[in-house]
């Protein structure tokens, strides 16, 4: 198993939700910090179908933005999946992406929706 490359813990600064022509979709927004990315600012999408709104998992879009500790800027983008932990409200996170500076990451994170938090690790997806 590979090492993590860094972790990151943000907080959830807002929520909203839209209806679609599927379903509803759900738009979370974060900040906080990551190794080697400094702060972090970011936006979690999910959408849920009208015929599975109470789905246990699914698809999910990360993008963010991160102000780097020596003062420059990267931003990027991930897909993957979550899936609910049985008999409460938090979910495990699977992403995939690519970095504006080219930088290929997966994460393992878990967000815990009662204390608003996401917290994970980051591996090199090279």
């Amino acid at each position: 198993m590979a090492e993590p490359t860094g972790e990151f813990s943000m907080k959830m600064t807002g929520h909203s939700e839209e209806a679609i022509p599927s379903g509803t979709r759900l738009t979370s927004y974060w900040e906080g910090t990551a190794t080697g990315f400094g702060t972090v600012f970011g936006t979690l999408t999910v959408d849920l179908s009208h015929d599975d709104i109470a789905a246990t998992s699914g698809t999910c879009r990360y993008v963010a933005v991160a102000y780097l500790p020596d003062g420059g800027r990267d931003a990027g983008a991930a897909e993957g999946t979550w899936t609910q932990h049985a008999g409460r409200n938090a979910w495990t996170l699977q992403l995939t992406g690519t970095t504006a500076s080219g930088q290929k990451l997966r994460s393992e994170s878990e967000i815990d929706l009662a204390s608003r938090s996401w917290t994970g690790k980051n591996f090199d997806a090279s």
